[in-house]
Formats: structure tokens, C-alpha cells, sequence
């Protein structure tokens, strides 16, 4: 498995590997992790623009699993706790998706934080209406996160704000 940074012209495998691990209340699973904001190609591509913090995961030329990160709340769906999630110039992650067949994330993680070295990580997690296990059980328990609040957009769900610092 190769991981890289992410370019613009992965922004369609990008939105594909997205909408396959998209959250559907009807048949959501806690154990298997989700994303519930889902961008189309060109949103993906347009993110990617600039961006040199981004990761994806590559198996024989496929992009099967990506890291997106930013800066700026205007880059993401997270908005309502923005001073919170970017305070100390925090790099957010804000999407990891990766095929169900496949595991990238950690590896696409180690490569973030050696690379790019940053003091202050966020993510925002959904804790309501259903919570994302798989997801708090990759910050939390593989990458050291602590959650720092939760927060609610007035759209039915609830986000909870995860930390790293660099000790």
C-alpha cells in the first residue's frame, strides 16, 4: 500500500470512497464507522486545492482510503464550535474514509504527524443519534485523542470534539 498527498484530481475517487461508507440511518453499523457529510467530486477536488496536509491510500493505482484535513472552517460541514476546533492553529481532520476491505487510516495517520508535525490535532465525531464507535475507537484508543466537548448544530445530531497535542 502506497500512502501519499492527496491531489485534486482524486477528488472523484475521493467522493467514491465517501459515498460508500456514507451514513444511512436505515442500515448504520456504530462497529464500522461512517461519514455523514458527503461531498461531490469537485467539492473534494476544490478542498484539495492548496492542500498539502491531505492523504490518500493507494493499492496498485486505486485510491482506496483518504485523509482530509484543513485549517479554516470554511473548508467543512463543522461550523457551530469553530473557535474550539481551530483554536492554537489546530489541524482538523476532517474526513477519513477508507473501502471496507481495506486498512489505511493509521497509516495515513502515522504519515500526517510525521510529516507535517503538527502541535494540535481536532476531529469531530458523531455521538448522536448514533454513536460512532469505530471512529471514537480509532481517535481515542489508537491515536491518543481525548474529547474536549460536544456540540449540536440544531440538525439532529450530535458532534463530539476530539484533541491531540503534541506533549
Amino acid at each position: 500500500m502506497l500512502i501519499r498527498k492527496a491531489r485534486v484530481e482524486d477528488g472523484v475517487a475521493i467522493a467514491s470512497i465517501a459515498e460508500t461508507v456514507r451514513y444511512r440511518a436505515e442500515d448504520a453499523d456504530p462497529t464500522k464507522g461512517y461519514l455523514v457529510f458527503v461531498g461531490t467530486p469537485e467539492e473534494y477536488s476544490r478542498r484539495l486545492e492548496g492542500n498539502d496536509t491531505s492523504y490518500v491510500a493507494e493499492v496498485d493505482g486505486k485510491v482506496v482510503g483518504f485523509l482530509l484535513t484543513t485549517l479554516s472552517s470554511e473548508d467543512t460541514a463543522t461550523h457551530i464550535a469553530s473557535s474550539l476546533i481551530f483554536s492554537d492553529n489546530a489541524l482538523l481532520i476532517d474526513q477519513i474514509g477508507v473501502l471496507p476491505e481495506f486498512r489505511a487510516a493509521a497509516a495515513m495517520y502515522s504519515l500526517l504527524v510525521a510529516e507535517v508535525k503538527p502541535k494540535r490535532i481536532t476531529a469531530c465525531i458523531m455521538h448522536g443519534p448514533l454513536f460512532n464507535q469505530r471512529s471514537v475507537g480509532f481517535f481515542k484508543g489508537k491515536c491518543g485523542f481525548q474529547c474536549i466537548g460536544e456540540y449540536d448544530e440544531g440538525d439532529g445530531f450530535t458532534w463530539g470534539i476530539y484533541e491531540w497535542k503534541d506533549r
